[in-house]
């Protein structure tokens, strides 16, 4: 065996071995493919399965929540529209109490406004008749008095045998 003809025993034997192997790793490639295009097959399914419940799961979960949320909105709307009827009683029952206090005050007003008038006319009166009284008194009292003018003495000498009757007193002067 010469140099060349090893060379070509060990290229045909490894030749032969490629093709070999490449026989075996296509066939295994093969059924590694064959066998991943079964689980993804296997997978696409239980995937589709699950999507498929997981679908149906949401639809009666948001069936479920729309019913709830109805029911809820119903009950709120039922609150709100008693709480509104509450609200609107309470507040004409307050305005009737309102309109009733304030007529009530305004008449009370109205009747002090009289008792006031009357008490300042009252007043008023009184207070001119005690100007009048004081005035009275002390024009009548705080102006002194004159004493009365007694009459002069006259001492006249009467002619014998004359009789020359006495004057006459002055009439005092009536006192208010």
């Amino acid at each position: 065996m010469n140099a060349n003809s090893d060379k070509d025993y060990i290229d045909a034997k490894t030749d032969a071995v490629r093709a070999g192997m490449d026989a075996r790793l296509d066939a295994f490639e093969a059924n590694v493919n064959g066998r991943f295009a079964e689980l993804n097959a296997k997978i696409d399914k239980s995937v589709a399965e699950l999507n498929a419940k997981i679908d149906k799961s949401v639809t009666e979960l948001n069936a479920k929540i729309d019913k709830s949320v109805a029911e809820l909105n119903a009950k709120i709307d039922k609150s709100v529209a008693e709480l509104n009827a509450k609200i609107d009683k309470s507040v004409a029952e307050l305005n009737a109490k309102i309109d009733s206090s304030v007529a009530e005050l305004r008449k009370e007003i109205a009747e002090l406004g009289a008792r006031m008038v009357q008490w300042m006319v009252g007043i008023f009166l009184a207070s001119m008749a005690i100007f009048i009284t004081l005035m009275t008194f002390v024009l009548n009292n705080a102006v002194p008095k004159a004493a009365p003018a007694t009459p002069p003495v006259i001492i006249q000498l009467s002619p014998q045998g004359v009789t020359i009757p006495p004057p006459a007193a002055p009439t005092p002067k009536p006192q208010p």
